[in-house]
Order: C-alpha cells, then structure tokens, then sequence
C-alpha cells in the first residue's frame, strides 16, 4: 500500500512469513531491489518504507533473550537471513528489544 501527501509518501508491506521458509524475505529483497527508484523516489517531501506483520522468527534482537527455548540454531539463522535483508535494503529495526508483541493466552508467555 502507498500514501502520498505533501509530506512525501510511505509504502507499506503488511507480511506474513510462513515459519518454514525463506521465499517472503528473498520476495521483498527482491521487489525491493527491482523497485528501488519507485519506491524511494518521490515528487515531494521524503519517501519511507516499512516492513510490517508476522516474519516468525525469533532473535534475542526482540525476543525476550531470557527465553532461550526460542533461540535454536535454526531459529536463529533464519532470523538473521531477516535482519540481512533489512539492513540490504537500508531499513531500520524499529522494535525495540523486549517490547511484547504476542502474549500466549494460556502460558502467558
């Protein structure tokens, strides 16, 4: 989705990244890279971006570190396969570490 306004345009992706696979974050990198001019350009004012919604990964980056159940070898190299996407295409990690963003009905963890 894009908003324009005189204060510049923001693109939005809303993701959901299925836990077993690679192909949303390679799909965005490569979107991303295709599309560079459209989506950082802009007639006026400046253009963002923001990668929202549910990539299922883990990291200690923002998970809370204490809970080591979630930090598998495998966990954690999908999660940093994100992070190197992010930083490629020069986004910014915007949620800060421990801050919750699913509390589990039953374990309330």
């Amino acid at each position: 989705m894009q908003i324009t306004g005189n204060w510049g345009k923001i693109t939005v992706f809303n993701i959901y990244n299925d836990g077993e696979s690679e192909e949303t974050v390679r799909q965005l990198t490569e979107y991303h890279s295709n599309n560079m001019a459209s989506l950082e350009q802009t007639p006026q004012g400046e253009a963002y971006i923001i990668w929202l919604g549910d990539f299922n990964r883990h990291h200690p980056y923002w998970d809370n570190p204490e809970d080591s159940r979630l930090f598998t070898n495998k966990a954690t190299e999908a999660a940093e396969k994100l992070i190197k996407a992010v930083a490629d295409t020069g986004l910014e990690l915007a949620l800060l570490s421990r801050i919750p963003t699913h509390e589990h009905s039953a374990t309330k963890r």
